[in-house]
């Protein structure tokens, strides 16, 4: 099973680790004020957007645990569970966009 390390995370951000998935980003915290800076950071050194107050809403940012599961089509894919009773469990924040 893949677990949360330099060939899952796309980068850390204010020492958050962020994990671009296909859905959107995920920030390997429960911190919402750590969370909204290191995926604003992320944006901007990814692709110099912006995230604007106006356009999301970091409030929206759902809270969970998420492990990686590996998959047929691909190298692995972030799944979330409701609690952390499972080897390879983190933290986590996503906001899909």
């Amino acid at each position: 099973m893949p677990v949360l390390d330099e060939n899952t995370m796309s980068g850390t951000f204010y020492g958050v680790h962020v994990i671009d998935d296909e859905s959107g980003a995920i920030a390997a915290t429960h911190d919402r004020r750590k969370a909204t800076a290191a995926l604003r950071a992320y944006y901007q050194f990814t692709d110099g957007s912006s995230l604007l107050a106006g356009e999301f809403d970091f409030a929206d940012l759902t809270r969970g645990w998420g492990w990686f599961e590996e998959r047929a089509d691909g190298p692995w894919h972030f799944c979330s569970v409701d609690r952390p009773d499972r080897p390879g469990v983190f933290p986590a924040l996503w906001l899909c966009i």
